[in-house]
C-alpha cells in the first residue's frame, strides 16, 4: 500500500502534538519532584545510557531501507539488534562500580541498565513500522507518554527511582503496540545480516560522530557545574519540542525510498513541515520564559538566561530543516539495492551522510571548551547555532545535488506574516501569570495563527478540510469495530 505522505504527517504531528502537552506535563512532574542536582543525575545517567546504545541504529538503518522495498527481513532484524545488545549491556555492568562510587546512586545505575535492551528493541520496531505504516508511530508515543502520567505516583514517593521505572514501562508500552503492527515472518536470515554488517562501519562513524556532537556538550557542562547541566536539559526539553513538526514530512523518506516520491513530495513535506515549524519557533521566543516557568522559576535564575533560550529556539528551527535534507538524501540514495561492495559504500551518500557531523565536533569541543567557563551556559546555545547552520548547508547542497527540488518561497512568506500577527497577540498580553493561563496562550496564539494563514493562504483552507475529513474518517471507522 502506498504511504500517504499528508495523512502520515497529520497524524503523526497530531499525536506529537498531544505528546508535547503529556510530555511537557510529565516533565513538569519530574522537575517539581526532583531536586536540581538529581535532575542533573537523571540527564547524566541518560546520556551514559545514549553512549551504550550508539549501535542501537546500525541494523535498523539497512533494516528500513530493505523492508521499504519489500524484502522479508523483519524477524532477522528484531533478533540480530537485540543479539548486538549484549555486549553493551555486559559493558554497563562492568563499569557500573565506578558509577556508584562517584555517584552514590548504585540503585539508579542498576535499574537504568535495563534501558539498553529496550532501546535495542525498540529501535529494531521503530525502523520496520517506519518503512511501511509510520502514523503508527506517532500513536505508540502518545501511548507511551499516557503511560509515564499514569506511573505519577512511583515518581512521588520513589523520587528519581520512580522516573526511572516509569521511563521504562513507557518504552515496553510502545514496544508492545509496535511488534503488533508488523508484518512479519518468524524467518530468520542472518546471511543478510552479515552483509549489513560489512558495511555498517561507514554508518559507526556516522553514528559516533552524531552522538559526540549532540552529548558533547552535556558533558563538558557537566565537567563544569551539574547545576547548569539540569538547567540546560529543562531548556532543551521546551526548545526541542519544535523539532516535533519533522512528523509532518515522516512519510517522506520511506516513500522516496520505496521509488514512490516525486519532486513534488518534496516541496510539499517541506511547506507542510515549516507551516508548523515557523509559528512554533516565533512563539517559543515569545513565551520563552513563560514556558520555562512552568518547570519552575530556580531555572530562570542564572546569567542571560532569555538570550540562551532564544538561541536554543533558533539552533531547533535549524535543525528541522537539516532534518528534511538528510531525509531527502538518503531516500535517494541507490547503492544498497541489490548486491553491493564496500567501495560503492564509500563512493555513496550515505558515507557522506556519515562524516558531515565531525565538521560539527571540531569546531564545537574547543569553543565549549574555551567559554563555558568564562560565558556559561549561553555558550552552548551560541555554538548550537553555529553548528546547526553549518551542518544544514551541507545536507542542502548534498539533496539537491540527488534532486533538484523547489523551495516553497510564497508559503514561507504567508507563515511568516500570519505568524507575526500571533507574536502581535502575544505580546499584547501581561508576562508572568502562571502555568496555565501560559499553555491557554500558546493554544490562543495557534488559533490566531492557523486563522490568519487560513485567511490569506488557500492551501491552508484545503489543509484544514483535509484534517477535518481525516479525523471524521478515522472516528467513523472507530464506531465500525
Amino acid at each position: 500500500m502506498s504511504i500517504r505522505l499528508r495523512y502520515t504527517g497529520i497524524i503523526n504531528f497530531g499525536t506529537n502534538a498531544l505528546s508535547l502537552i503529556t510530555g511537557l506535563v510529565f516533565s513538569v512532574i519530574v522537575a517539581r519532584s526532583l531536586s536540581q542536582t538529581d535532575i542533573g543525575l537523571w540527564y547524566f545517567i541518560d546520556t551514559n545510557i545514549m553512549i551504550f546504545t550508539l549501535l542501537k541504529g546500525l541494523i535498523p538503518f539497512w533494516l528500513t531501507r530493505s523492508y521499504a522495498r519489500g524484502h522479508d527481513i523483519a524477524t532477522t532484524g528484531i533478533v540480530a539488534n537485540i543479539i548486538l545488545a549484549i555486549p553493551f549491556f555486559l559493558g554497563y555492568i562492568f563499569i557500573l562500580p565506578f558509577f556508584e562510587q562517584v555517584w552514590l546512586s548504585p540503585l539508579h545505575f542498576g535499574f537504568a541498565s535495563s534501558f539498553i535492551f529496550l532501546h535495542y528493541t525498540l529501535s529494531s520496531l521503530t525502523s520496520l513500522v517506519n518503512a511501511k505504516k509510520p502514523e503508527k508511530l506517532g500513536y505508540a508515543l502518545i501511548l507511551g507518554e499516557l503511560f509515564k502520567l499514569v506511573g505519577y505516583p512511583l515518581i512521588v514517593n520513589y523520587q528519581l527511582l520512580g522516573v526511572i521505572l516509569v521511563t521504562a514501562i513507557s518504552h515496553i508500552v510502545k514496544i508492545v503496540y509496535l511488534f503488533i503492527n508488523i508484518e512479519h515472518s518468524w524467518k530468520l536470515d542472518f546471511d543478510q545480516v552479515k552483509i549489513w554488517i560489512r558495511s555498517s562501519w561507514v554508518l559507526i562513524i556516522g553514528i559516533i560522530g552524531l552522538t559526540l556532537l549532540q552529548n558533547l556538550h552535556k558533558y563538558i557542562l557537566g565537567l563544569f557545574s551539574i547545576e547548569l547541566l539540569g538547567s540546560y536539559s529543562i531548556y532543551n526539553v521546551i526548545t526541542s519540542k519544535i523539532t516535533i513538526s519533522n512528523s509532518l514530512a515522516s512519510g517522506l523518506y520511506p516513500k522516496l525510498l520505496s521509488g514512490e516520491g516525486k519532486r513534488e513530495d518534496i516541496k510539499s513535506a517541506i511547506s507542510l513541515t515549516l507551516m508548523f515549524a515557523i509559528p512554533m519557533t516565533l512563539g517559543g521566543i515569545t513565551l520563552a520564559r513563560d514556558l520555562v516557568s512552568i518547570m519552575g522559576s530556580k531555572y530562570l535564575y542564572i546569567d542571560m538566561a532569555n538570550a540562551t533560550l532564544y538561541l536554543m529556539f533558533i539552533a531547533a528551527f535549524i535543525t528541522v530543516l537539516e532534518n528534511i535534507f538528510q531525509g531527502i538524501t538518503l531516500g535517494l540514495e541507490q547503492v544498497d539495492v541489490g548486491i553491493f561492495d564496500q567501495k560503492s559504500v564509500l563512493k555513496s551518500r550515505i558515507f557522506v551522510n556519515s562524516i558531515i557531523p565531525y565538521s560539527g565536533v571540531l569546531i564545537a569541543t574547543p569553543l565549549l571548551f574555551v567559554l563555558i567557563p568564562v560565558f556559561g551556559l549561553i555558550t552552548v546555545a551560541s555554538v548550537q547555532v553555529i553548528i546547526a547552520v553549518l551542518l544544514c548547508l551541507l545536507r542542502y547542497i548534498f539533496a539537491r545535488k540527488s534532486i533538484n527540488f523547489d523551495f516553497p518561497i510564497r508559503r514561507i512568506i504567508k507563515y511568516c506574516i500570519a505568524a507575526s500577527l500571533m507574536v502581535l497577540f502575544l505580546l499584547l498580553l501581561p508576562r508572568g501569570r502562571g502555568s496555565i493561563i501560559t499553555l491557554l496562550e500558546v493554544l490562543f496564539g495557534f488559533l490566531i495563527y492557523i486563522s490568519s494563514l487560513w485567511l490569506i493562504d488557500e492551501n491552508t483552507r484545503e489543509f484544514v478540510s483535509t484534517v477535518l475529513i481525516e479525523v471524521r474518517s478515522l472516528v467513523h471507522k472507530k464506531n465500525l469495530e
